[in-house]
């Protein structure tokens, strides 16, 4: 007794399941099942019994997971956002490799290839101008040297090219 009061337990706080270690321990399940993408309403109910918690409770944890994951994007830099997307990336083309989704993996690296740039479209401008007819073979001529530079830089081979003679052009006239 304390002051003529009878002394009582202690209560649990309401809504509360577990201590922290064991609210951390399920929001780290949740996360899993978030980046996974395994989210269903069946692994929702499925986490909430693992955890002896509500469904609500783990729709509110993944939330909260949402939540935190939206105000870090807001702190990270470009880098370090493309950096967490690029290990995502990762993460997911494993996880298909190991589970034989090789269509999975081809796109995957497809869209990784596209978003660093590495197919993007390579654009090469030759521009000539021709003031008379007789400017016609030396542009011709021009055009045919550059194009096997033009080929090297996007990385294909050079067709087989016709040579055109610009002397023996001149000489006949």
């Amino acid at each position: 007794m304390v002051n003529g009061n009878a002394k009582l337990p202690p209560m649990k706080s309401r809504g509360r399941k577990g201590t922290d270690e064991d609210v951390q321990r399920r929001r780290d399940v949740v996360e899993a099942r978030l980046v996974k993408g395994d989210w269903t309403l069946r692994r929702q109910s499925q986490v909430a019994a693992q955890f002896g918690v509500t469904p609500r409770m783990v729709r509110d944890d993944a939330a909260k997971i949402r939540r935190e994951w939206a105000s870090q994007e807001q702190e990270q830099t470009t880098e370090e956002i493309r950096s967490d997307w690029r290990q995502r990336v990762q993460a997911t083309i494993n996880q298909a490799m190991e589970l034989g989704h090789t269509t999975t993996v081809a796109r995957l690296l497809a869209t990784e290839a596209r978003v660093l740039g590495l197919e993007a479209p390579q654009q090469v401008d030759i521009r000539a101008q021709v003031h008379t007819i007789e400017d016609a073979p030396r542009l011709a001529a021009d055009l045919l040297k550059a194009l096997p530079a033009a080929c090297e830089l996007l990385g294909v081979s050079a067709p087989a090219l016709p040579v055109i003679n610009i002397e023996d052009e001149n000489e006949t006239e």
